[in-house]
């Protein structure tokens, strides 16, 4: 009861880390997790209680264990099919992506419950017993929750996590079996191969397309964090390499042969507001490190420069393998960090924190943007990258109205004049003037007004 209580906690704790890639860490996610899995203990329950009481009870247990190592153990194997569901309306994409995945394996574990507690409660019928079963029960649930979020997931990535599942699973078998049937659980051994199933998976399913080599994978307590290298970036055909925390979300660039190259539009437009709206610049808060290539700009060119990143593995990353070589980072949330600068020390403050499409609702909230207010200078600029439609996007229109709460002064940039695609736009603001200025590869688009997000009410699925 242990056993199957951790890995089912462990089990729906990884299932997060799966889906995040492919729909991104929204309520939608969580609901879909919780939804599948009380949908699939019903069913288990369910299923379980009705076989307990026939004569072959012992056997089915056998059946669900090995029902359970396989369903689960095959899990990282087809998890490539969730890009099936990325197209449909995300609400519905992402709960049958999650049924798809996850409901079968849910269903095994979920009825082993009622049958060995039946066959425990053959023995003593007490309330001690049930007590003591459902205290089993719960402390293999605790165990599972913390020792998967605290220590595994952050060190493991998930192909070898799902083998330890697996292994967990079989490993109760040979238990119970050796127990019931000690003469016949040789004829288990061949169930050993199962541990193998979740490797199956040759390599990451990230970098697939033609021209393009996965040269990393990590695993850290916020993202699945992938660099690859190709030989085209946007339309451009040369040596490239990327971090990624999806299939489809760059989250940076470098150019092999010039690392000091700025690739990526947006984080080129990022630089030029600050050079062309911040007349004194000296000091940028950067909240979002990413491979580090704005932060570096800034650093090179003898500004001081403070970057809040949240995931120490992401910062590891852009050293080992983008070049970052500078001291600016500061690992930890970026509100909080920024809260604990002084106010009006600041001369540029910039905004890009991403985990695949969706920003952290906390770095999008009036008051948020109040302590950015209240932390720039008299002529400080705040440029936020933000990655919306401009033909009736609510999450977009609701962030340029609660920035234009806190500034006086507000502007929007785009980089595609199509306004029925995701796009990254950049959001400028500031509590002086802000004249009219002419971008590389931006131009200046209007908004409608949309709603103010705030603290206590962020319904918006993109923010998470």
């Amino acid at each position: 009861m242990f056993v199957t209580s951790f890995i089912y906690m462990g089990f729906e704790i990884a299932a997060v880390r799966i889906l995040t890639p492919y729909f991104g860490s929204t309520m939608f996610t969580w609901g879909a997790i919780i939804s599948t899995f009380l949908t699939g203990s019903t069913i288990g329950y369910w299923i379980g209680g009705k076989n307990a009481d026939k004569d072959s009870s012992k056997l089915t247990i056998i059946i669900y264990l090995i029902g359970g190592a396989i369903t689960v153990g095959v899990v990282p194997v087809i998890s490539p099919l969730l890009a099936n569901f990325t197209d449909l309306p995300e609400r519905v994409g992402v709960l049958l992506g999650c049924l798809a995945l996850f409901l079968i394996p849910n269903i095994c574990l979920s009825a082993l419950v009622p049958a060995i507690s039946k066959e425990g409660l053959s023995l003593s019928f007490s309330g001690s017993q049930i007590g003591r079963f459902h205290s089993i029960s719960a402390l293999g649930s605790i165990a599972g929750t913390i020792v998967t979020t605290f220590f595994v997931l952050p060190v493991m990535d998930l192909k070898n996590i799902f083998v330890i599942f697996t292994c967990g699973l079989l490993g109760a078998l040979f238990l119970y079996a050796g127990k019931e049937y000690p003469k016949k659980v040789g004829f288990l051994l061949p169930s050993i191969a199962l541990c193998l199933l979740p490797l199956a998976q040759h390599g990451s399913t990230i970098a697939k397309s033609p021209g393009t080599v996965l040269v990393a994978e990590k695993s850290s307590q916020y993202h699945n964090i992938y660099v690859v290298d190709r030989e085209k970036l946007a339309g451009t055909n040369g040596k490239f390499r990327t971090m990624m925390f999806g299939p489809d979300s760059i989250q940076g660039a470098i150019n092999l042969d010039d690392t000091k190259q700025i690739m990526l539009p947006y984080a080129q437009n990022l630089i030029e507001v600050g050079e062309k709206n911040v007349s004194q610049l000296s000091n940028v808060f950067v909240i979002g490190h990413g491979v580090g290539t704005v932060t570096q700009y800034f650093e090179d060119h003898g500004k001081k420069v403070f970057t809040a990143e949240i995931d120490p593995e992401v910062v590891s990353v852009s050293r080992d393998y983008f070049g970052y070589k500078g001291k600016a980072v500061k690992v930890g949330d970026g509100r909080k960090l920024l809260s604990d600068q002084k106010d009006k020390s600041m001369d540029y403050l910039i905004m890009d924190a991403y985990n695949n499409a969706t920003i952290p609702f906390h770095l999008t909230t009036n008051e948020f943007y109040r302590i950015a207010s209240q932390k720039l200078n008299v002529n400080g600029v705040l440029a936020s990258n933000i990655i919306g439609k401009l033909n009736d996007d609510e999450v977009l229109k609701a962030i340029h109205t609660t920035i234009k709460q806190n500034f006086a002064y507000v502007r929007v940039y785009a980089s595609s004049h199509n306004e029925n695609i995701s796009q990254n736009l950049t959001i400028v603001a500031s509590n002086s003037l802000l004249e009219k200025v002419d971008y590389s590869s931006y131009f200046e688009v209007q908004l409608e007004p949309g709603e103010v997000i705030s603290d206590s009410s962020t319904k918006f699925s993109r923010l998470n």
